[in-house]
């Protein structure tokens, strides 16, 4: 299973544990692999650093979030249509 997340979802996950945004993400990381770009990585820590949401997010959530995106540094990054080629295949 392939998920992406987007980066509204990520902060809401990180502002508040055991809500739905929250679950989705981690039960996607634990059961797929989540797809990102490294613009949309590049929002979110450019995102999670605004000073009214830094208030909202613990520090915990905060190192919890990055390493959940940490594991997948140096991955390519594939065009949309690259991406949608290779699912076709058989």
């Amino acid at each position: 299973m392939r998920v992406v997340v987007d980066t509204g979802v990520f902060i809401s996950a990180a502002i508040k544990a055991q809500t739905i945004p929250n679950i989705a993400v981690y039960q996607a990381a634990r059961r797929g692999v989540l797809l990102k770009s490294h613009l949309s990585e590049a929002e979110l820590m450019e995102v999670i650093d605004r000073p009214y949401l830094a208030r909202l997010i613990a520090p915990a959530a905060r190192t919890r979030l990055v390493e959940l995106l940490n594991p997948f540094r140096g991955i390519p990054i594939v065009s949309p249509a690259v991406f949608v080629q290779g699912a076709s295949r058989p």
